[in-house]
């Protein structure tokens, strides 16, 4: 006698028998499945298709404007950060290592870090015109 069988009352074995699955049916119901799956398959892109053309076909044709490629509202996400940021970097640096007006009325000009450094480290820090506003006693 097997483990997997066991003596009932009128002395016959029961339990598994591995002649007892019949592979062609297995195999068949594993067929059917396949088929249904494509038969269902086959139906949502039918009428998928056939619920776009209904759309389309009510759907009025686009105008000039709405073809035209429109802006999103403000604020706008930059699409390239990475690019934005180095070209930024780029015209800061320029303006720190260059000669240029500020405000040319007034005679105020910008130059060169490294020169203002040496400067202020030469003169000591500028004393505020006596009409300027805003200056501060102390921290």
């Amino acid at each position: 006698m097997t483990d997997n069988a066991h003596r009932t009352q009128n002395g016959k074995e029961e339990g598994y028998q591995a002649d007892a699955v019949d592979v062609r049916k297995v195999w068949a119901m594993v067929g059917v499945l396949l088929l249904t799956l494509m038969v269902c398959c086959g139906v949502i892109a039918w009428l998928i298709h056939s619920l776009q053309a209904q759309h389309a076909a009510f759907s009025p044709p686009m105008s000039d404007l709405e073809r035209e490629r429109l802006l999103p509202p403000e604020p706008r996400l930059e699409v390239m950060p990475r690019l934005d940021g180095i070209r930024y970097r780029q015209q800061a640096q320029q303006q720190l290592n260059s000669y240029g007006w500020v405000t040319p009325q007034q005679g105020i000009a910008h130059i060169p870090l490294k020169e203002a450094q040496q400067l202020i480290l030469q003169r000591g820090w500028p004393q505020p015109y006596a009409g300027q506003t805003g200056a501060r006693d102390g921290p």
